[in-house]
């Protein structure tokens, strides 16, 4: 429209209006900005066509300065690319864009081109301070590809730095949605370094078609760079989600889409005055990221963030730390705000959404989770905290987790959940994540929100069905089931064909229920299952139980339920304790329940608070021939009294240990109550 290349100087206050026609690098105002070129508060109006290229509202290649300005100032601009890239200050950018400002309301982006953005279609330079908004949604509908790889509202890919930009938007494309591979509010896709704030992003499209892999984010659509410093407020993504595919690397999350094993998500925060919405009908869906396999640091809501540091000082300091942890939230000094009980919410995510600061919703298969949907074998989350958020799998067996969905091999440490959890109907769900695969680890985490599967399926105050490591791992939220098996820590261990499954030095403070008549609930995990062919060993360790309350239709026990497996695995309960005064079930025991044939347990070194008439004070029956071996073990009913440390049991407690022993036959077998141990 000015010049077809720039190589030095300043071009200033110039402005382009008609029409401007090439085959590539096809800008506005000038082709092409050289290394010392600057174009300074231009604008250019009317249309911008390459017919076989990329196009630019400004410049076709930015290699220059581009500082100020306004594509589409007080007229529309078309800018219409046949292939590569189309943008509205430059298609390609490798220089810098700084201190401008764009109106989406008059900036128009058509033709075949795979990637287009507000500011520039690529990006491998500098995008600086500049806003981008819309008061109406912003068309795509114009951009034409079968499958665009990229769109963002700042960059759509973006290679470089994109830093101090802000974007307020929505985007509409009347099923066109559907073919954008990664979309994201300021960045499509990201190689470089992201560092910006989304005051307000929307995306509207649940009909439109997904394929596998397929990315939407707050922020950024799919990450293999850094995304960090950002802020996401006032946000609402309601998409048709990535369709399965053999569990491929996409999703939809309130900051990023896809975070790559090569990206790092780090310090950023979601949240703001307007509550916001992640939802999807299918994939990964995660109120921060919804596929992750790479690294998320100090990442979530501002609240609980802030608090994190002293959790983190209570974990390291040993049982002292954690009594101290415990005794500050009895007297609610910390004053985090947690989800609404998903019991008490309304029947579907979409009204209940304006209780919370977030809702993280699924409606079909995948997995949702407050922080990410699914944690992949490489994914590493640290200390990172959700709000006052609400996450929840509304249909199928999907995983819901206040932190993580899907943990499927990756690991998690230091993470702090204010999320309420509910899981749809046979899902699972836990107050940390909805699942964990073997060879994946869960350490130093804290849950204090509900978490609730009303209608059936496994549910954990931390994990909802558990494999690999669970260590160090504190749930002060209640836990409220169904069906299946209800767990303080873990809802149901799934023992695998060979190897060790470890939960270690756990604490659960929170009442736990399984009101139907065939459920199970446990002060640590709700139910052992394997395999027919399991040989796997699983082992629980200096856990803790001060549940106010186990209430269940079928058992309740102290520290862990039913051995449930047709294989052999093994179940070593070692110096576990359960101060639960209350044990309401048809079948009860202080410590653990039955052991099914093929099975072995192992008790020794336990202590259990029991008052259960007609149950066990240690374990419970039926099992088969020499399954169950226990040494060391002691109870206490409410009634006894301890004498001084060092000096012999008195007579009532002496009384009490013989009329237990009087009670309990030496076999447990018949479904017969066993006491095991000594007082």
């Amino acid at each position: 429209g000015l010049a077809g290349a720039v190589c030095g100087g300043t071009v200033a206050d110039s402005r382009s209006a008609g029409a401007v026609c090439g085959l590539d690098l096809t800008g506005g105002a000038v082709g092409c900005t050289a290394a010392d070129a600057v174009l300074e508060n231009c604008a250019a109006t009317g249309s911008v066509t390459a017919l076989a290229g990329s196009a630019g509202g400004l410049a076709g290649r930015n290699e220059g300065t581009i500082r100020g300005g306004t594509p589409g100032s007080g007229a529309p601009l078309t800018v219409c690319a046949q292939s590569g890239c189309a943008g509205g200050f430059a298609a390609c950018n490798t220089g810098t864009v700084e201190n401008a400002a764009l109106s989406l309301d008059t900036l128009r982006l058509t033709g075949a081109a795979g990637v287009a953005g507000g500011v520039a279609g690529c990006n491998a330079g500098a995008v600086r301070g500049v806003t981008v908004t819309a008061q109406d949604p912003w068309d795509l509908t114009g951009l034409t590809a079968a499958s665009l790889t990229a769109v963002g509202g700042a960059v759509g890919e973006n290679a470089g730095t994109l830093e101090e930009t802000a974007v307020s938007l929505s985007v509409s494309g009347g099923g066109a949605l559907g073919r954008i591979r990664s979309l994201g509010g300021l960045a499509g896709g990201n190689t470089g370094t992201v560092c910006g704030t989304v005051e307000a992003f929307a995306a509207q499209d649940a009909a439109g078609a997904s394929g596998p892999g397929d990315a939407a984010g707050g922020a950024v659509g799919r990450n293999a760079g850094t995304v960090q410093g950002c802020r996401v407020s006032n946000l609402t993504l309601q998409l048709a989600g990535c369709a399965e595919g053999g569990q491929a690397a996409g999703g939809v999350g309130g900051l990023v889409g896809c975070n790559t094993a090569e990206g790092l998500v780090r310090e950023c925060v979601i949240g703001g005055e307007q509550p916001c919405t992640v939802q999807a009908n299918a994939g990964a869906v995660g109120g921060l990221c919804g596929f992750n396999a790479g690294r998320i640091e100090g990442c979530g809501s501002a609240a609980p963030l802030a608090k994190l540091p002293q959790f983190a000082a209570w974990l390291q300091d040993g049982e002292a730390g954690a009594d101290a942890m415990s005794e500050a939230l009895a007297r609610q000094e910390l004053a985090l705000a947690c989800g609404s009980d998903p019991l008490a919410s309304a029947a579907t995510p979409a009204t209940a959404a304006a209780a919370n600061e977030l809702t993280a919703a699924l409606y079909g298969s995948g997995c949702v989770g407050g922080l990410t949907g699914r944690n992949a074998a490489t994914g590493t989350v640290t200390g990172c905290a959700s709000g006052a958020w609400l996450v929840c799998s509304a249909d199928g067996s999907a995983p819901a987790g206040g932190c993580v969905g899907e943990n499927a091999g990756g690991t998690l440490h230091g993470l702090l959940n204010c999320a309420a959890v509910r899981a749809g109907a046979a899902g699972t769900a836990g107050g940390i994540a909805g699942s964990q695969a073997d060879g994946a680890l869960c350490e130093n985490c804290v849950n204090l929100a509900p978490a609730a599967a009303p209608q059936g399926g496994s549910l954990g105050g931390v994990i909802g069905v558990w494999q690999g490591g669970v260590t160090r791992c504190f749930n002060y939220g209640a836990v409220t089931g169904a069906a299946g098996a209800a767990g303080g820590v873990a809802g149901a261990a799934q023992a695998p064909a060979q190897g060790t499954l470890r939960l270690l030095s756990c604490r659960n403070y929170g009442a736990v229920t399984a009101a139907h008549e065939n459920g199970d609930a446990a002060g640590i995990v709700g139910r052992v299952q394997a395999a027919a062919a399991s040989r796997a060993t699983v082992t629980l360790r200096g856990c803790v139980n001060a549940a106010p309350s186990l209430r269940a239709g079928a058992l309740a026990c102290g520290i862990c339920g039913r051995l449930d497996a047709p294989g052999a695995p093994a179940l070593y309960i070692e110096r576990c304790r359960s101060y639960s005064p209350v044990l309401d079930a048809p079948a009860a025991a202080g410590v653990c329940g039955p052991c099914a044939a093929g099975g072995e347990l192992w008790v020794s070194g336990c202590f259990a608070v029991y008052d259960a008439p007609g149950g066990s004070p240690i374990a419970c029956g039926p099992w088969a021939g020499d399954a169950v071996h226990a040494q060391e073990n002691f109870y206490l009913t409410p009634g006894a009294v301890l004498p001084p440390l060092g000096e012999a049991p008195g007579a009532a407690a002496t009384a009490e240990s013989a009329a237990s022993r009087a009670a309990a036959p030496a076999a447990g077998e018949g479904g017969q109550p066993l006491f095991l141990g000594t007082l």
